[in-house]
């Protein structure tokens, strides 16, 4: 009898990685991931973990407690009830495919991708953590008993063996610049992992940690035959048509109709938010799914919208929701019109602001607050002064908390979950903007907003979102277009060229890195502006930093004469981190919580 061709078992991740070691097979490529893909990654796992009955509480960290007390006005409120969700306690991470060569080695002919980033991902994990026993078992699952790293890389780019896999260097931040594109990669992962991870109390990492190797699976498959596992890779990869999600849900919804003549209502209401949304659909339908479910998203979550509209609302309101889907297909065409035009107006100002933020979890809440306004002020003669006011409270309210959130470090899972409670709240009448709403900071992370403002931006989303907003808020009301395209110059040039003037007043690497990426560094300006200057001396970039100013207004402190100094960085830096905080304008920390409690009368203030 011949042997069996392909073997299947599914291993948590700490027994997969104890299996062995693995090497890329000839089809391998480069590593690729991006930093999207690793953000992703770290969201969905941690979506999974903090929805688990293994996630320990958060208190106070990066969600706020619920309470009755706050009401939003009646003017815009609506009201629904909040959905449950069952704890996941697993998460799969798909299938690979490995042959056992013969030098002891796994070849891995689909999955290398996966097993990097989780190395790194494990590595980062390791540094960070204050727990010698955790410490110790990622170390483990990252090298063998006998110092040999578990996996390697195509090519001969070290970077994943030097500057990751060693105890100690995952966490650190390098200021020379990777030999190849693959190890730029590589250290673009371990950002995104430190810069997520890092916000966490150590307990809730370690718990995660341990979460990831246990509780995080994939399917090993081992292929008797290179040839076998070859075919099975590109089966996998180069056949077939991906699974067009939103036509599903349609089918789903289709589904869900007991009769012919209510299945003909949801796909006319269907194809008609269709062609409202245009290309733009998927993005709305995931809106939706927010607004109804009101829990963080998975990539199946257009399943699971599915499984609550047959479990709430069944055949005989099946008809209703798609037509309240072209409604909301309306209202986001509307709100993506007056984001697009340049603001003339204080409520046009606010909502435009919220497209300068480089994440859109927030469009959910946006989009349920335009709909109760354009409901509200459907008839223009009787559009109050009060409504409109309202609205701009609101939408000013939330462009301040995004960046706010941005600046405390909220991983992709923490926004979701953020938004996700603060639609429940608002759908109930609450208000989410109160100091015990979901929208509310601690005094932990009001004081880390600070922090982040006085040390190295070294996140270009993080920059280019800081910069562009403080631009904008200097011009109150009318915001010239040009804003929302701004690029950020660093005075201080990243690169400064051998023998320049900035590295005669900057001698040292380290702290010229610190200086370059200091808020008080850094300039919105236009793009043609910004690449005719590049690395040129301060003598040669002050003429057009002032001629600029004329049109940046956050350029106007830029001295007229003498040299750009470290001083000078740290002087400036200071001014604009007050400026952004005045802006933000949170509460300032206070000991204690905000846990329950009668709203107070600036909490009501802010939104009524």
């Amino acid at each position: 009898m011949p042997s069996v061709p392909l073997s299947s078992r599914v291993l948590a991740i700490e027994d997969l990685f104890l299996a062995g070691a693995f090497a890329p097979a000839p089809v391998q490529r480069d590593y690729q991931w991006q930093t999207v893909h690793c953000r992703d990654l770290l969201a969905d796992i941690d979506r999974t973990f903090t929805s688990s009955s293994l996630a320990p509480p958060r208190e106070n960290d990066a969600l706020n407690t619920e309470s009755d007390a706050d009401r939003l006005d009646a003017d815009l409120a609506v009201e629904k009830p909040s959905s449950e969700t069952t704890p996941l306690d697993h998460y799969m991470l798909g299938a690979m495919v490995v042959v056992e060569h013969a030098d002891g080695r796994f070849h891995v002919y689909d999955g290398l991708q996966r097993l990097t980033t989780l190395t790194v991902l494990m590595a980062v994990l390791r540094d960070l953590s204050k727990t010698p026993a955790v410490r110790d078992r990622l170390d483990g699952l990252i090298r063998m008993q006998n110092g040999q790293f578990r996996i390697v890389l195509p090519g001969k780019d070290p970077t994943l063996a030097r500057q990751i896999q060693p105890r100690g260097e995952a966490i650190r931040a390098r200021r020379t610049p990777p030999t190849s594109d693959m190890g730029k990669r590589v250290r673009i992962a371990a950002q995104v992992f430190r810069e997520g991870l890092k916000p966490w109390p150590p307990e809730r990492r370690d718990a995660f940690a341990a979460f990831l190797l246990r509780h995080v699976h994939v399917d090993l498959q081992t292929a008797a035959d290179p040839r076998l596992a070859r075919q099975i890779f590109v089966t996998t990869n180069m056949r077939g048509e991906p699974l067009d999600r939103v036509d599903l849900l349609k089918g789903q919804l289709v589904d869900i109709a007991d009769d012919d003549a209510t299945a003909a209502t949801v796909v006319a209401n269907w194809n008609a938010a269709r062609a409202i949304a245009g290309n733009q659909f998927e993005r709305l339908l995931t809106a939706v799914d927010l607004l109804e479910r009101q829990a963080p998203q998975s990539e199946d979550h257009l399943n699971a919208l599915a499984e609550h509209i047959a479990s709430t609302q069944g055949a005989k309101g099946v008809g209703v929701f798609t037509q309240r889907i072209g409604q909301l297909a309306s209202d986001m065409a509307a709100l993506d019109a007056l984001m697009a035009t340049p603001p003339t107006d204080a409520l046009s100002a606010s909502v435009w602001r919220l497209q300068l933020i480089r994440w859109d979890t927030w469009r959910p809440l946006a989009l349920l607050w335009f709909a109760d306004y354009r409901r509200a002020t459907q008839n223009p003669n009787a559009v109050s002064k009060r409504k409109v006011d309202a609205a701009t409270r609101r939408f000013g309210a939330l462009h301040r908390r995004c960046v706010a959130m941005t600046l405390a470090g909220f991983s992709s899972g923490d926004r979701e979950r953020i938004f996700a409670r603060a639609i429940g709240q608002a759908s109930r009448g609450e208000n989410p903007l109160a100091s015990s709403g979901a929208l509310a900071f601690s005094d932990v992370q009001i004081t880390r907003i600070g922090d982040s403002l006085r040390t190295p931006l070294t996140d270009k989303d993080v920059r280019l979102t800081l910069v562009r907003w403080l631009e904008s808020m200097q011009h109150a009301d009318v915001v010239p277009a040009y804003v929302r395209d701004a690029t950020v110059e660093h005075i201080l040039p990243r690169r400064p060229a051998a023998g320049s003037d900035w590295i005669a007043a900057f001698p040292d690497p380290e702290a010229r890195y610190m200086a370059c990426n200091a808020f008080g560094n850094l300039a919105a300006l236009d793009k043609a502006r910004n690449e005719g200057l590049r690395n040129a001396d301060f003598s040669a970039k002050r003429t057009v930093l002032l001629t600029a100013a004329s049109d940046y207004k956050t350029l106007a402190d830029v001295p007229a004469d003498g040299d750009w100094t470290a001083d000078a960085i740290v002087a400036r830096t200071e001014r604009m981190a007050q400026q952004v905080q005045a802006a933000l304008d949170l509460p300032p920390p206070f000991t204690g919580n905000r846990r329950g409690g009668a709203a107070k009368a600036s909490d009501k203030a802010a939104i009524a």
